[in-house]
């Protein structure tokens, strides 16, 4: 199975440091750092699974994710942030979204949580 993701944050540091340990894991990653960045990636690639930051300049990640629900209906959509986990629960139940992974968790709790969610089948 082919794990390919679109990582969406702000932070080059962060975009780095997250490409670099998915790719170790064997995943495809497109990082970008703004929204206009994601449309060949959602359109021409069709990559289907995107992890978000939400705390994001502009029009925000929590935001964005809403407008990527409709556009895109088959994009499974995983906020990526330092927010609290109750906060990210909340967003995700408003938007309707696939999940959400901490930023505070250690590395290998993240990468676990990400393994289930292309376990479930979150692919092309």
């Amino acid at each position: 199975m082919k794990k390919e993701v679109i990582y969406l944050d702000d932070s080059e540091i962060m975009l780095e440091m997250v490409k670099h340990t998915l790719e170790s894991q064997g995943y495809s990653v497109y990082t970008v750092s703004s929204w206009p960045e994601l449309n060949p990636y959602l359109f021409r690639k069709k990559i289907r699974i995107l992890l978000c930051d939400v705390d994001m300049p502009g029009l925000g990640g929590d935001k964005l994710v809403s407008v990527l629900k409709e556009s895109v209906p088959d994009l499974k959509i995983f906020l990526f942030s330092s927010l609290e986990e109750e906060k990210l629960e909340e967003l995700c139940t408003q938007y309707k979204l696939d999940g959400w992974i901490s930023k505070q968790w250690e590395k290998e709790k993240w990468l676990k949580k990400l393994e289930t969610f292309f376990e479930k089948g979150y692919t092309l």
